[in-house]
């Protein structure tokens, strides 16, 4: 089974503190841990690291294969990833973790305080944390009989 949604966070969480120390020399090791364990566990072929700033690119490296079939092929730096909908779970991820470094959202604060309309029908004890770590108990998909009679 390969599951992708706690690999951008968690190289993002890696990647920040190097970032912000600004040292001379970057050590990215941490993220390319993650990396290459998560692609020793086949919870994802390949991917690409790639880190910068106004300045210009701080890190680019490619890992492990960008096909398995029908032939292996290793992963480049230019390969094109087609993102769908984690625009969304890496998008809201950065502006979450934004708002968390300037003191707007505290993580472990319930969701509910942020958006009241979301502390209802089970979900009043769901924190930020939860949400951003996929642990909200929240379904992915609904069924479309859910919708019947509106959103």
């Amino acid at each position: 089974m390969i599951r992708f949604s706690r690999l951008p966070l968690l190289c993002m969480l890696a990647v920040l503190p190097v970032i912000a120390a600004a040292q001379t020399t970057p050590d990215f090791s941490p993220a390319e841990k993650l990396i290459n364990d998560a692609i020793a566990r086949k919870e994802l072929p390949g991917a690409v690291l790639l880190v910068g700033r106004k300045s210009g690119t701080l890190y680019e490296k490619a890992f492990g294969r960008r096909a398995i079939l029908p032939a292996p092929e290793p992963m480049t730096v230019d390969t094109i990833f087609d993102l769908a909908s984690l625009s969304k779970s890496v998008g809201t991820t950065t502006c979450v973790i934004i708002l968390i470094d300037r003191g707007k959202i505290d993580p472990h604060e319930k969701v509910a305080t942020y958006l009241p309309e979301f502390g209802k029908h089970g979900k009043e004890a769901i924190t930020v944390e939860d949400l951003l770590l996929h642990r909200g108990g929240l379904v992915p998909d609904n069924p479309a009989r859910d919708y019947v009679d509106g959103p």
